[in-house]
């Protein structure tokens, strides 16, 4: 079955990528309103940051999540932060139209929490070395032909030593996939000195698998 969202992302063959009128359009297109709190890949996600982050006694004091949507992570990335200090979430999307929505859904965040349009495709000097973790939950298939910049843009982004996670998706002979497999994502990190802290493959369908991976800079 095509997935209602793919008239906004693909089309004979190309990306679109129209996630303004995605987001328009359909109001929860992923379904995170409903799933969030039952969606076991971003469980593990947080479980794994977690115990990363506690066991190398890493500081976290700022996070930026990538293609943020609704905002729909940043509850649950709030418990890696430091205790003490300035606490500092910030939700970035292409789309102005969730930027906003997230702006209006999240109200009882105990850190800074503060969204902004970012396109992560493009250099932005603003948020070099500004990141302690930088998420990424099913949104780098999107940037597939771009993913060459986007990983330098994130690595840049990082602060010293500073974390990288993301959450992938992949089909069995899916669009997307054509362009980028989560094992050449893992090569390409990893190519560029990225340390591998975690990497877990997760059976989600019959047809579909969730990679989670989590990376230091180097």
């Amino acid at each position: 079955m095509t997935h209602k969202c793919n008239k906004f992302i693909i089309n004979n063959g190309k990306f679109v990528r129209d996630f303004e009128g995605m987001y328009k359009n359909i109001v929860d297109p992923w379904n995170q309103q409903r799933d969030n709190d039952s969606d076991i890949a971003v469980f593990l996600a947080m479980q794994l940051l977690s115990f990363i982050v506690n066991s190398h006694r890493i500081s976290i004091n700022s996070i930026m999540d990538v293609g943020c949507a609704d905002g729909y992570h940043a509850r649950k990335l709030q418990h890696i932060f430091t205790e003490g200090g300035k606490q500092e979430y910030f939700g970035t999307d292409i789309s102005s139209t969730v930027i906003k929505r997230a702006e209006s859904l999240i109200n009882d965040c105990q850190c800074d929490c503060r969204f902004f349009v970012d396109d992560i495709t493009k250099y932005n000097d603003a948020l070099i070395n500004r990141f302690d973790i930088i998420f990424s939950s099913r949104t780098l298939y999107y940037v597939a032909p771009e993913i060459d910049a986007v990983i330098d843009n994130i690595r840049a982004y990082l602060s010293s030593n500073g974390i990288f996670c993301f959450i992938y998706n992949q089909s069995k002979g899916s669009y997307t996939s054509q362009w980028l497999t989560y094992k050449l994502l893992r090569e390409k990190l990893l190519a560029l000195g990225f340390i591998e802290h975690s990497f877990v493959e997760v059976d989600r369908y019959s047809q579909e698998v969730t990679a989670i991976g989590v990376y230091k800079k180097k």
